[in-house]
Protein backbone atom coordinates (compact mmCIF):
# COMPACT_ATOMS: atom_id res chain seq x y z
CA UNK A 1 0.00 0.00 0.00
CA UNK A 2 2.83 2.41 0.87
CA UNK A 3 4.62 1.50 -2.36
CA UNK A 4 1.49 2.27 -4.39
CA UNK A 5 1.08 5.58 -2.56
CA UNK A 6 4.70 6.56 -3.26
CA UNK A 7 4.50 5.49 -6.90
CA UNK A 8 1.27 7.34 -7.62
CA UNK A 9 2.30 10.59 -5.98
CA UNK A 10 5.83 10.18 -7.33
CA UNK A 11 4.27 10.03 -10.79
CA UNK A 12 2.46 13.31 -10.05
CA UNK A 13 5.78 14.92 -9.07
CA UNK A 14 7.45 13.66 -12.26
CA UNK A 15 4.54 14.79 -14.41
CA UNK A 16 4.73 18.26 -12.93
CA UNK A 17 8.51 18.40 -13.41
CA UNK A 18 8.13 17.29 -17.03
CA UNK A 19 5.25 19.71 -17.71
CA UNK A 20 7.35 22.60 -16.50
CA UNK A 21 10.55 21.65 -18.30
CA UNK A 22 10.50 19.14 -21.16
CA UNK A 23 6.93 18.35 -22.22
CA UNK A 24 4.93 20.78 -24.33
CA UNK A 25 2.15 20.41 -21.76
CA UNK A 26 1.06 23.48 -19.83
CA UNK A 27 1.23 23.09 -16.07
CA UNK A 28 -2.31 24.43 -15.87
CA UNK A 29 -3.67 21.28 -17.55
CA UNK A 30 -2.01 19.11 -14.89
CA UNK A 31 -3.11 21.37 -12.02
CA UNK A 32 -6.72 21.72 -13.16
CA UNK A 33 -7.04 18.01 -13.97
CA UNK A 34 -5.72 16.90 -10.60
CA UNK A 35 -7.88 19.50 -8.82
CA UNK A 36 -10.87 17.99 -10.58
CA UNK A 37 -9.69 14.48 -9.62
CA UNK A 38 -9.31 15.54 -5.98
CA UNK A 39 -12.82 16.96 -5.95
CA UNK A 40 -14.12 13.69 -7.41
CA UNK A 41 -12.26 11.84 -4.61
CA UNK A 42 -10.03 10.04 -7.14
CA UNK A 43 -6.89 11.31 -5.37
CA UNK A 44 -6.23 12.63 -1.89
CA UNK A 45 -6.23 16.43 -1.68
CA UNK A 46 -3.24 17.03 0.65
CA UNK A 47 -0.70 14.62 -0.85
CA UNK A 48 -1.68 15.63 -4.39
CA UNK A 49 -1.20 19.32 -3.66
CA UNK A 50 2.13 18.63 -1.93
CA UNK A 51 3.30 16.52 -4.91
CA UNK A 52 2.32 19.29 -7.35
CA UNK A 53 4.17 21.95 -5.37
CA UNK A 54 7.24 19.72 -5.06
CA UNK A 55 7.17 18.96 -8.80
CA UNK A 56 6.92 22.65 -9.71
CA UNK A 57 9.81 23.53 -7.41
CA UNK A 58 12.01 20.73 -8.75
CA UNK A 59 11.21 21.68 -12.35
CA UNK A 60 11.98 25.37 -11.82
CA UNK A 61 15.22 24.61 -9.96
CA UNK A 62 16.22 22.18 -12.69
CA UNK A 63 15.76 24.92 -15.30
CA UNK A 64 17.66 27.37 -13.10
CA UNK A 65 20.54 24.90 -12.73
CA UNK A 66 20.73 24.25 -16.47
CA UNK A 67 20.71 27.98 -17.19
CA UNK A 68 23.23 28.73 -14.46
CA UNK A 69 25.76 26.23 -15.69
CA UNK A 70 25.43 27.65 -19.17
CA UNK A 71 26.10 25.70 -22.28
CA UNK A 72 25.20 26.42 -25.86
CA UNK A 73 21.54 25.55 -25.37
CA UNK A 74 21.13 27.89 -22.40
CA UNK A 75 22.97 30.71 -24.23
CA UNK A 76 20.83 30.19 -27.32
CA UNK A 77 17.62 30.30 -25.25
CA UNK A 78 18.73 33.47 -23.48
CA UNK A 79 19.65 35.16 -26.78
CA UNK A 80 16.26 34.13 -28.18
CA UNK A 81 14.58 35.54 -25.08
CA UNK A 82 16.35 38.88 -25.34
CA UNK A 83 15.30 39.27 -28.98
CA UNK A 84 11.62 38.76 -28.10
CA UNK A 85 9.05 41.10 -26.55
CA UNK A 86 9.50 39.30 -23.24
CA UNK A 87 13.20 40.14 -23.49
CA UNK A 88 12.39 43.83 -23.15
CA UNK A 89 10.81 43.07 -19.79
CA UNK A 90 13.71 40.80 -18.82
CA UNK A 91 16.26 43.55 -19.54
CA UNK A 92 14.26 46.02 -17.42
CA UNK A 93 14.03 43.58 -14.53
CA UNK A 94 17.80 43.57 -13.91
CA UNK A 95 17.17 45.53 -10.73
CA UNK A 96 14.14 43.47 -9.64
CA UNK A 97 14.82 39.79 -10.42
CA UNK A 98 12.58 38.64 -7.55
CA UNK A 99 9.66 40.48 -9.14
CA UNK A 100 10.34 38.74 -12.45
CA UNK A 101 10.51 35.34 -10.74
CA UNK A 102 7.25 35.80 -8.81
CA UNK A 103 5.18 37.65 -11.41
CA UNK A 104 6.58 35.56 -14.26
CA UNK A 105 5.20 32.42 -12.61
CA UNK A 106 1.67 33.70 -13.24
CA UNK A 107 2.14 34.48 -16.95
CA UNK A 108 1.88 31.56 -19.35
CA UNK A 109 4.90 31.54 -21.64
CA UNK A 110 7.00 33.71 -19.32
CA UNK A 111 6.99 31.20 -16.46
CA UNK A 112 9.56 28.94 -18.11
CA UNK A 113 11.81 31.90 -18.80
CA UNK A 114 11.92 33.08 -15.17
CA UNK A 115 14.62 30.63 -14.08
CA UNK A 116 16.62 31.39 -17.22
CA UNK A 117 16.52 35.15 -16.67
CA UNK A 118 17.33 34.81 -12.96
CA UNK A 119 20.35 32.61 -13.69
CA UNK A 120 21.71 34.99 -16.34
CA UNK A 121 21.24 37.95 -14.03
CA UNK A 122 23.44 36.27 -11.44
CA UNK A 123 20.75 35.58 -8.85
CA UNK A 124 22.02 33.17 -6.20
CA UNK A 125 20.42 29.75 -6.03
CA UNK A 126 19.17 30.39 -2.49
CA UNK A 127 17.52 33.67 -3.51
CA UNK A 128 15.96 32.06 -6.59
CA UNK A 129 14.70 29.08 -4.57
CA UNK A 130 13.13 31.41 -1.98
CA UNK A 131 11.27 33.61 -4.47
CA UNK A 132 10.29 30.63 -6.58
CA UNK A 133 8.88 28.92 -3.47
CA UNK A 134 6.85 32.06 -2.71
CA UNK A 135 5.44 32.11 -6.26
CA UNK A 136 4.78 28.36 -6.43
CA UNK A 137 3.10 28.30 -3.00
CA UNK A 138 0.59 30.86 -4.28
CA UNK A 139 0.20 29.79 -7.92
CA UNK A 140 -0.13 26.00 -7.63
CA UNK A 141 -2.88 25.96 -4.95
CA UNK A 142 -4.90 28.66 -6.76
CA UNK A 143 -4.97 26.78 -10.08
CA UNK A 144 -5.43 23.41 -8.32
CA UNK A 145 -8.43 24.68 -6.35
CA UNK A 146 -9.95 26.14 -9.52
CA UNK A 147 -10.04 22.59 -10.88
CA UNK A 148 -11.36 21.39 -7.53
CA UNK A 149 -14.11 24.02 -7.52
CA UNK A 150 -15.19 23.50 -11.11
CA UNK A 151 -15.78 19.78 -10.55
CA UNK A 152 -19.27 20.64 -9.35
CA UNK A 153 -19.73 23.19 -12.12
CA UNK A 154 -18.74 20.64 -14.75
CA UNK A 155 -21.24 18.14 -13.34
CA UNK A 156 -23.93 20.85 -13.35
CA UNK A 157 -22.99 21.71 -16.94
CA UNK A 158 -23.34 18.05 -17.95
CA UNK A 159 -26.80 17.97 -16.32
CA UNK A 160 -27.73 21.17 -18.16
CA UNK A 161 -26.62 19.62 -21.45
CA UNK A 162 -28.77 16.56 -20.73
CA UNK A 163 -31.76 18.80 -20.06
CA UNK A 164 -31.03 20.99 -23.08
CA UNK A 165 -30.71 17.88 -25.25
CA UNK A 166 -34.39 17.06 -24.62
CA UNK A 167 -35.46 20.64 -25.27
CA UNK A 168 -33.42 20.81 -28.50
CA UNK A 169 -34.93 17.49 -29.62
CA UNK A 170 -38.46 18.79 -28.96
CA UNK A 171 -37.78 22.01 -30.89
CA UNK A 172 -36.31 20.01 -33.77
CA UNK A 173 -39.41 17.78 -33.91
CA UNK A 174 -41.62 20.89 -33.86
CA UNK A 175 -39.61 22.48 -36.70
CA UNK A 176 -39.86 19.28 -38.76
CA UNK A 177 -43.63 19.17 -38.15
CA UNK A 178 -43.98 22.81 -39.22
CA UNK A 179 -41.89 22.18 -42.36
CA UNK A 180 -43.85 19.05 -43.31
CA UNK A 181 -47.18 20.83 -42.71
CA UNK A 182 -46.03 23.85 -44.75
CA UNK A 183 -44.81 21.61 -47.58
CA UNK A 184 -48.09 19.63 -47.67
CA UNK A 185 -50.09 22.83 -47.54
CA UNK A 186 -48.06 24.36 -50.39
CA UNK A 187 -48.47 21.21 -52.48
CA UNK A 188 -52.22 21.07 -51.75
CA UNK A 189 -52.64 24.78 -52.71
CA UNK A 190 -50.81 24.15 -56.02
CA UNK A 191 -53.17 21.31 -56.89
CA UNK A 192 -56.18 23.52 -56.12
CA UNK A 193 -55.16 26.11 -58.72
Amino acid sequence: MLLGFLLSYGAIVLTMVAAGTVLPLPEEIVLLSLGYAASAKAVHLGPTLAALILGALIGDNLLFGIARHGGKYAEWLYALLLSSKAGKIARKEDTYPALYIVVGRFIIGIRTLGPLVAAHQGVSWVRFAFWDAVAVSIYVPVIFFLGFHFHHSILAFIDDVRTAKHFIFAVLILLIAVYVTWSWRSAWLKTKK
